[in-house]
């Protein structure tokens, strides 16, 4: 027997999807973001202050010295503190914010892989395959269609 949903059940499955993806999303970054043991109560601030400028801002083109300018710090010292802090680099931060995003759109948009791509801060379509199959273990399509399996997306 056939069993079809309606699009306001579909939209709010999806939505709840939207939601988990969020909170697996906040709970890593809040994770990454427990100082050692070593790190200064003015490194937490600047930790702070780099971790917010990353969430507004992951979808723009950003290097280190953006980030650095932003903090008021020299962009070594940044580099520093972030890693004693968080245990992984500011790239590697980065990269985190945008495949969670990407992650987020394909499971509950209808966009399509380019535009997942662009609004998820990758500088190319190139980029943004090889990236999400290196650290998501799958390519952006299959991994949508695992998720979004009788959404119609667009040519």
């Amino acid at each position: 027997k056939d069993f079809k949903v309606g699009a306001r059940t579909q939209r709010l499955v999806l939505l709840e999807l939207e939601a988990m993806l969020e909170r697996v999303a906040l709970q890593s970054s809040a994770e990454i973001q427990k100082p050692s043991a070593q790190v200064l109560p003015e490194q937490l601030s600047f930790v702070e202050r780099i971790t917010s400028f990353l969430a507004a801002h992951f979808r723009e083109p950003l290097t280190i010295q953006d980030i650095a300018a932003v903090v008021d710090l020299h962009p070594k010292y940044l580099m520093t503190v972030f890693k004693q802090s968080c245990g992984i680099t500011v790239k590697t931060y980065l990269l985190h914010l945008r495949l969670a995003h990407a992650q987020r759109l394909l499971s509950t948009t209808p966009l399509s892989i380019l535009d997942v791509a662009m609004e998820s801060g990758f500088g190319s379509l190139g980029r943004f395959y090889e990236t999400f199959a290196d650290h998501v273990g799958e390519r952006p399509l299959a991994y949508r269609r695992r998720r979004q399996p009788g959404l119609i997306r667009p040519a």
